[in-house]
């Protein structure tokens, strides 16, 4: 198997940010942030980044690599490398970083070690939620693991923390490859680009049992030379303060022709033997292969192309057009979907049209991979990375043995998704090329002829199993693969052209030769990676083999991590077994004294703290709380106070309407106060007589809706006459020592925090129509722009058989960004041309993305653009859960649901640990157009029966009730692998109860350690919020998540006629966000837990601390209609 080194140096990024202060002291620190997404690098002698500091921290010093010390052991044309770093803090605080590694094809990383009371201690692989899961716990205790991870790419990442002032830090990597074959023999390359001088540099090369003399790159590495030492060769490189330009690169000269064979014994069955094995079989000549006449090229156009060496693509499509003469191309450019074909005729080997229309593509958007469909033509070709991030990810290409075409992937991606593109080829009998590896004459050699390939491998003889690569797959000089055996065996490995044998070659595997155990794990490992690079075909069927094999031989997939704990009582915690021998005596002593069945009895506990929960939300919701008759008097009492108080003075200078607060409307709001209290009076008496109850609600009610009309006046006018909030004396819900907000949301002062509440009167019989089961859904449709809609009720049956119904209507707030970018965007005759030169300025925002998907939708009316430029999202970082949240989230509001699930399923991989990700996807499952509302409510329920880190306390509850609402909305007939199953999904019944509210207001949000405020206002002016979390008319606000995320969710079962306002508020952040802004979403809901609950969510920025923003406002205004 041929591979090419392509690491880019230890050091290819390391951010840091400070520890020590934190904007928002709800928590001990921030977490790191990840680094600004820049484009690969095409060539090995490219200076990658190196070491960058977070601007919004202040002026730092360079953080200093302290030393350097690399092991290499090449063990014919295998090679394990470990770099141990040493970085300096030159600073006066404790830093923390981020270090990345971006590994080559076929580089594994076996080993990784962070510093712990001054010695290295190594790492467990874990499967990847339960290491983030066990991290974030942690990390918030003030304890300081160490994670690393593999990302899609092959990039390697790990938190350096902490970095202490004016101090050190050291940890170090062992990754393992097998060595590019070129035509002097295994090639080993190192960048050692660091961009600054390190202080101590050392490295020792050892070529284990190697005949002839390695030689160095003498243009390429300075000082390296082998010398004999026993059996091997040995080359040692020392030097200080200096900056090395060049890489470490050298030739192992290849041994004799027979093939070179490694074994070693499983260390728990000696019996049997890992192989790993590399033959040269002699490649005869390719048969003629028919040229084509006519070509489909599926061009990959996605933002991610600009990080593929497109000249070098283009260099390559030159040359073979020229190699073919003439030939039609039907040029297909996708992105998030594909363009319409356009037809190149190619004359004369005359590239220019093909490759000017390739090169004006504009490059933008994310990537669906089901855009590409093969078959029709006698050959489609395929150019692009393999990262297939929006929509659907597999092409329509048929297998082999069926009636489709080959299918070729060529690429010149520094980073690609090469398990995909593999499979994608093999599927039709195609092959892969990539030209960054690949020389132009052998490219245009493989498209001229049929692959030689590996075909199949026979047993001859012994007990051979195991074996990778299983299927076939494309050889260029030599070919590898590995196995299990028991006592001697031999195998046969067959090659050819097109399925047919051509050439064989022959293994013997001889226990006689067998490495040591202790000095054998490299053939292990050497195993494992090629099983799982097999496997890797098709990640999905084989997840779980794939992890299994990463734990057991320590090797890091993309569903492993490597985890580092300090404190031996957090690996019994967890179970998790140290691998250093000197811990694992005291591991196993500690794990003897833990009590038996503790996770069982933990789950249990949990649950019975649910249903406390459960019941004290149930009890609230269903208690009978102060209504029309409780609060009309009151509010329009204080309103004309207000009133009185104000007329004559200036409004806001800020405010476009100008104005003042006449005489005449004092009057005004006088008679309507002095209606309310006449209606105060009434109630004792009308309120218990059934003929007189409906009156008296419509007519309170109208007033009490004048009044709200009067108070909005006056908050427009005036926004800070708001009075302050009186402490309603619940207890958990004061305004605390510091005061709190008045209901215009203006900071109030202590002493007005301690103001009297509104008197509340006595109490009629029972309120009106509370509790009926006669309620039904309100309807609200949205338009287009997003700015308002009506429509629908809720339903309160009165003794007369008539019914007072609460029509709503909402009005989202309007909200222009009014960004330089889109000013210039919006004067442009052309709008996407004057787009994609702002794009160049602007391509690690999310919010320019956000803003001119919405221009484009909104303004220019253009969906299929807008959504293009709205998938640019899910290609700024590979895996940014926070990236792929907002887009989904977005999708959603425009209804793309069939786009939102792939999105949410892939942050619930990167992101399990965390319950917002299962909570995401179960509500999305449940929406779209076939709801799968079995697999919803299972993920809902483990939200709610997990007990989850302390910074999520209270979502059980929340969900609780969405689970409940979604199992009210379930029909009872359809395909019963989408319907709820509550027995089979094991819903406890103490938990199945329907709340339901007339309102519910839910906020959410894209970053971790930030905490994000709801606000809600109703009519009377009361504001519920996190420190006033329930109302006198039964408003309640859910727990305050100050870590980061969401939901906080404002719900009340009885609604007020009169303006409900929400608003948000940006309380603290800790983390520097890709968009210098964090994005919210905050979802309207009515009659929910009902039948016909109906959403509405809208989208919003918030850029600073303290910022306040109105999102929107619900108004209900009951009607009398006859049944």
């Amino acid at each position: 198997m041929k591979t090419k080194t392509l690491f880019r140096a230890a050091l290819a990024a390391l951010l840091l940010l400070s520890a020590a202060d934190s904007v928002c002291g709800q928590s001990n620190r921030g977490l790191t942030i990840r680094p600004p997404q820049s484009s690969p690098p095409l060539r090995e002698d490219r200076r990658p980044p190196v070491l960058w500091i977070n601007p919004e921290l202040g002026k730092f010093k360079p953080m200093k690599v302290q030393s350097v010390d690399v092991d290499i052991k090449v063990r014919g044309h295998l090679a394990t490398t470990t770099m141990e770093m040493t970085f300096f803090n030159p600073n006066g605080r404790v830093l923390e970083g981020e270090l990345i590694f971006p590994l080559g094809e076929g580089q594994t990383i076996s080993g990784y070690a962070l510093e712990v009371e001054g010695k290295l201690r190594q790492a467990v692989v874990v499967e990847k939620e339960k290491g983030r899961e066990i991290f974030e716990e942690i990390v918030r205790r003030g304890v300081d693991p160490g994670l690393a991870e593999l990302t899609k790419g092959n990039v390697f990442r790990t938190r350096v923390y902490p970095i202490p002032a004016n101090g050190t830090k050291r940890l170090s990597v062992t990754f393992e490859q097998e060595l590019a074959d070129g035509e002097k023999g295994f090639r080993y390359l190192l960048p050692l680009a660091f961009s600054e001088k390190v202080g101590k540099f050392h490295a020792r090369v050892e070529v284990v049992k190697q005949e002839t003399a390695p030689m160095p790159e003498a243009e390429q590495t300075e000082g390296l030379t082998f010398e004999k030492w026993r059996d091997s060769f040995v080359a040692e490189l020392t030097t200080e303060n200096v900056a090395h330009e060049k890489p470490l690169a050298f030739i192992v000269p290849k041994m004799a022709e027979r093939p070179q064979v490694f074994l070693v014994s499983d260390k728990l069955e000696p019996a049997q033997m890992f192989f790993h094995a590399r033959v040269e079989p002699e490649v005869p000549p390719a048969p003629a292969m028919q040229q084509p006449d006519r070509i489909v090229l599926y061009y990959d156009a996605s933002g991610s192309a600009e990080k593929r060496d497109r000249k070098r693509e283009f260099a390559f499509l030159k040359e073979w057009m020229k190699a073919l003469g003439h030939v039609t191309v039907e040029v297909i450019a996708f992105r998030n979907d594909a363009d319409k074909p356009v037809t190149v005729e190619v004359k004369d080997g005359d590239a220019s049209t093909l490759i000017g229309l390739l090169e004006n593509l504009p490059v933008d958007g994310g990537t669906s991979l089901g855009a590409v469909q093969s078959g029709g033509a006698p050959l489609t070709v395929l150019m692009s990375d393999g990262f297939s991030n929006f929509g659907d990810a597999e092409p329509k290409v048929p297998l082999k043995d069926g009636a489709g075409l080959p299918l070729v992937v060529i690429h010149a991606a520094p980073m690609a998704d090469s398990a995909r593109l593999e499979s994608i080829a093999r599927r039709t009998g195609g092959h892969v090329v990539n030209l960054l590896t690949t020389s132009t004459e052998d490219a245009l050699a493989a498209m001229r002829q049929s692959p030689f390939q590996f075909l199949s491998a026979k047993v001859i003889s012994g007990k051979v199993t195991d074996l990778a690569p299983g299927l076939p797959e494309t050889v260029t000089r030599g070919f590898s693969i590995a196995g299990r055996c028991e006592g001697k065996g031999e195998i046969e490995l067959a090659f050819g052209y097109a399925g047919k044998v051509m050439a064989t070659r022959r293994v013997t595997l001889n226990p006689d030769d067998a490495l040591e155990a202790e000095r054998g794990d490299f053939v292990r490992r050497a195993w494992a990676q090629r099983k799982i690079a097999e496997l890797a075909l098709d990640p999905q069927a084989n997840e779980s083999a794939i992890t299994a094999l990463g734990k057991e031989h320590r090797i890091v997939t993309a569903g492993t991590s490597l985890l580092v704990l300090e404190r031996m009582e957090d690996y019994v915690r967890h179970r998790i077994q140290p691998p250093e021998a000197d811990l694992q005596e005291k591991y196993a002593a500690m794990l003897k004294s833990q009590p038996k069945g503790g996770a069982t009895r933990d789950e249990s506990q949990h649950l019975d703290e649910v249903a406390k929960r459960w019941s004290d939300f149930k009890e609230w919701h269903g208690k009978r709380h102060p209504w029309l008759e409780s609060v009309l008097k009151p509010t329009a009492e204080r309103e004309a106070a207000l009133y009185t108080a104000l007329a004559g003075a200036n409004t806001s200078k800020n405010n476009s309407q100008r104005g003042t607060l006449s005489p005449e409307d004092a009057a005004a709001a006088r008679a309507l106060a002095d209606k309310a209290s006449d209606l105060a009076s009434r109630w004792q008496k009308e309120g218990r007589n059934e003929d007189t109850r409906a009156a008296w609600i419509e007519e309170a009610s109208n007033v009490l809706l004048a009044v709200d009309v009067l108070r909005q006046r006056r908050l427009e006018l005036m926004p800070q006459s708001e009075p302050p909030q009186a402490d309603n004396g619940r207890p958990g819900s004061g305004t605390g020592s510091g005061g709190g907000l008045g209901a215009g949301g203006v900071p109030m002062a202590p002493a007005a925090a301690a103001a009297q509440p509104m008197p509340v009167l006595a109490p009629a019989p029972a309120s009106p129509a509370e509790g009926t089961p006669r309620r039904s859904g309100a309807g609200y449709m949205l338009d287009s722009a997003g700015s308002s809609f009506s429509g629908g009720g809720v339903r309160v049956a009165d003794a007369e058989g008539r019914s007072s119904t609460m029509s709503g209507s909402i009005e989202v707030k309007a909200w222009d960004p009014d960004t330089p970018y889109l000013k210039k965007i919006r004067k442009a005759e052309d709008a996407y041309a004057a787009y994609l030169k702002e794009r160049k300025d602007n391509a690690g925002s999310s919010a320019f993305y956000l803003d001119c998907a919405d221009y484009f939708r909104e303004e220019k009316k253009d969906d299929r653009l807008a959504l293009r430029v709205l998938s640019n999202l899910a290609e700024m970082e590979l895996e940014n859960a926070p990236l792929l949240r907002i887009l989904a989230y977005r999708l959603q509001q425009l209804g793309r649901y069939d786009l939102a699930v792939p999105l949410f399923e892939e942050v619930l991989k990167t992101r399990g640990e965390e319950p917002q990700s299962r909570r995401d996807l179960a509500l999305c499952l449940s929406r779209r157009e076939n709801p799968d509302l079995a697999r919803a409510a299972t993920l809902l329920w483990e939200v709610v029966k997990r007990k989850w880190d302390g910074r999520f306390q209270g979502i059980d509850v929340i969900v609780l009730h969405e689970l409940n609402d979604l199992l009210q909305r379930a029909p009872k007939e359809g395909p019963k692998d989408l319907r709820p199953d509550v027995e089979a999904i094991g819903i406890q019944k103490r938990f199945l109860d329907d709340v339901p509210v007339d309102l519910r207001v839910a906020l959410t949000w894209d970053a971790d350690s930030t905490d994000i405020d709801l606000w809600v206002i109703d009519p009377t002016g009361e504001v519920c919020i996190y420190n006033h979390n329930q109302t006198r008319t039964g408003g309640a606000m859910s727990n305050d998540f100050t870590g980061g995320y969401g939901p906080e969710v404002f719900t009340i079962r009885r609604a007020l006629p009169g303006t409900y306002t929400v608003k948000v508020n940006y309380y603290g952040n800790r983390q520097q966000k890709l968009a210098g802004a964090t994005t919210v979403q905050v979802e309207f809901q009515t009659s929910f837990d009902r039948a016909g609950t109906k959403y509405q969510s809208v989208t919003r920025r918030l850029k600073d601390n303290k910022e306040v923003i109105e999102v929107g406002k619900f108004v209900f205004k009951p009607e009398l209609e006859a049944e």
